[in-house]
């Protein structure tokens, strides 16, 4: 990979409150402030170079705006899809809540044309607690009616959402040796 220090990333950065609702492992999370930025490129690796040019920039605005600037890191990570992979099946990063406690951004680290399966997102899930039932009790009838939006990005674009919305990668078509598709991710 090409990782350029300029490139924004995928980012989901939760509230406190979200890390006091998890069930899961407590070994993933700690309270941040944006990690320090290194004194030299050469001091920093390229992944936190990404982090810290993420987290100083319009991204982490979003993030201190959405959730204050105690929110907690709690994932970082890439997502790569390569030509032949299927799609993912649709689901939430997070269980639905009534207020927002994690948001996550994607950055592109190529650019994601629609053959390379582009992450699809159903549009006003994150405000419906039955969501994620009625798709599991009734899937085609749920897809007939909701809208979605497919987020094609060139490289360095983000995504940014709320981790309740339901979505899912799409199925990379690609011929193989076409290249990945990559996500730079941040929760």
């Amino acid at each position: 990979w090409d990782v350029r220090l300029s490139l924004p990333s995928y980012a989901c950065i939760g509230s406190p409150a979200a890390h006091d609702r998890d069930t899961e492992s407590s070994a993933g999370g700690s309270a941040l402030s944006p990690p320090p930025v290194a004194t030299t490129a050469a001091d920093a690796s390229p992944v936190q170079a990404a982090l810290d040019e993420l987290l100083h920039g319009p991204v982490g605005d979003a993030f201190n705006r959405l959730l204050g600037a105690d929110a907690l890191l709690w994932e970082l990570a890439a997502i790569v899809s390569a030509p032949g992979s299927p799609p993912q099946i649709l689901h939430g990063d997070t269980v639905w809540t009534d207020d927002a406690t994690t948001f996550t951004a994607f950055a592109a680290l190529q650019d994601v044309e629609r053959s390379c399966g582009p992450t699809r997102f159903v549009l006003g899930t994150h405000k419906m607690e039955d969501a994620h039932e009625l798709y599991v009790e009734e899937p085609e009838l749920f897809c007939e009616n909701v809208d979605a939006n497919v987020a094609t990005l060139k490289i360095g674009e983000v995504s940014l959402y709320d981790s309740r919305v339901l979505h899912c990668g799409g199925a990379h078509v690609g011929a193989v040796g076409d290249p990945e598709r990559g996500l730079f991710v941040l929760s």
